[in-house]
């Protein structure tokens, strides 16, 4: 199975969390381990979403699998927003 992989010096970018008020914050990520990433943002202590790459066109990403392949923008909530 394929492995988490940040590719560059960079942290890992287009990450953004939200509290239950569906205000979203861009956060700091890090793969732990393997298989997961944590995510952060100090003004946001009980973080209710998650969302990754959710935009038009993110360029630069670089959150990868260890097959070279990016990871597909995604979200953990379902609010309309």
């Amino acid at each position: 199975a394929s492995k988490l992989l940040k590719k560059g010096d960079d942290p890992l970018k287009y990450f953004s969390i939200s509290a239950a008020d569906m205000q979203f914050e861009w956060a700091n990520a890090k793969i732990v381990g393997k298989y997961r990433v944590k995510v952060w943002n100090s003004k946001i202590p009980n973080p209710k979403a998650v969302r990754y790459a959710w935009a038009d066109n993110p360029e630069g990403v670089n959150f990868y699998t260890t097959d070279n392949r990016p990871i597909s923008p995604f979200r953990t909530d379902e609010w309309e927003k």
